[in-house]
C-alpha cells in the first residue's frame, strides 16, 4: 500500500510540475509572440502601469499631431485666399491708375470699370472661403479671443 501511495504522490508531483512548466511555457510564448516584456499586470505590475501610461501619452501625441495637421491645412487654405485677394487688389490699383490716364476715352474707362467690378466679385468670392464649413476670412470672426 505504501508503494501505491508513493507512486500516487510522485504522479501528483509530476503532474503539478508539468502544469507549472506548461503555464511558464505559455507565458514565454506569449511574450515572444507579442514582442513585449510584459503582456499584463501579472508579469510586472509596475512595468505594466508605466507601459499603459506611455501608451496613453503616445495616443495623445498622435491626436495632437493630427490636430496640428488640420490646423496647418486650415491656415494654408486661408493663406491661399488672402494671397489671391492681395494680388487682385494690386491689379485693381494698377487699373485705377490706368483709368486716371488722360489718354483713355470714356469707353476705355467703362471697360476698366467692368474689370474692376469683376475683381470686386472675385474678392467677395475669396471672402466666402471656408474650411470644413467654417468661414475663414469673411470677417465674421473679428472679435477678441483670449488665449487658453
Amino acid at each position: 500500500m505504501s508503494m501505491v501511495l508513493k507512486n500516487n504522490t510522485a504522479a501528483m508531483w509530476a503532474m503539478n510540475e508539468l502544469n507549472r512548466n506548461d503555464k511558464n511555457l505559455s507565458k514565454s510564448l506569449k511574450k515572444v509572440a507579442s514582442g513585449m516584456k510584459t503582456n499584463g499586470a501579472v508579469d510586472d505590475a509596475s512595468g505594466w502601469s508605466i507601459s499603459e501610461g506611455m501608451r496613453k501619452q503616445i495616443r495623445t501625441l498622435e491626436q495632437d499631431k493630427a490636430n496640428v495637421q488640420n490646423g496647418s491645412s486650415l491656415l494654408k487654405v486661408a493663406d491661399g485666399a488672402i494671397e489671391k485677394t492681395i494680388e487682385l487688389l494690386r491689379t485693381m490699383k494698377e487699373k485705377a491708375i490706368n483709368a486716371a490716364n488722360d489718354s483713355n476715352t470714356d469707353a476705355d474707362r467703362a471697360i476698366i470699370q467692368k474689370e474692376l467690378d469683376q475683381s470686386i466679385d472675385q474678392i467677395n468670392d475669396n471672402a466666402a472661403t471656408q474650411y470644413n464649413g467654417m468661414p475663414l476670412i469673411d470677417g465674421s470672426r473679428n472679435q477678441k479671443i483670449d488665449a487658453t
